[in-house]
């Protein structure tokens, strides 16, 4: 499986489109942590810990998706991610990453030496 953000892949066939998701729920003690870095200063960690760890979550949401369907791989990836707050405790992080899946068309490929 090879996924890459070029939206061109020589000897390939466009087959469908391959989403996945990753949703993170923060808590009061979370909300209160990012509360304290603000006041003082500095990175959030707490939170970019989160972001990132939602969004690889839709990564590999996304990579289970296009296995499913049996392509080779990837093309043309995309991430996006939001921050929804449902009240003052409660933080909602949501990372949707998506591409086209392709499959490589073997009779055109040159072979490797």
């Amino acid at each position: 499986m090879f996924i890459i953000a070029s939206d061109q892949v020589q000897n390939s066939q466009l087959l469908g489109i391959a989403v996945g998701v990753g949703i993170k729920e923060t808590g009061a003690i979370s909300q209160f942590m990012s509360n304290m870095k603000d006041k003082m200063g500095g990175n959030d960690i707490g939170y970019e810990r989160v972001m990132q760890n939602t969004i690889k979550r839709a990564i590999n949401n996304m990579i289970k998706d296009a296995e499913s369907d049996g392509v080779d791989g990837i093309i043309n990836v995309q991430i996006n991610n939001n921050m929804i707050v449902k009240n003052k405790s409660n933080v909602m992080v949501m990372a949707t990453a998506y591409g086209t899946e392709v499959k490589k068309n073997v009779q055109n490929c040159e072979k490797s030496p």
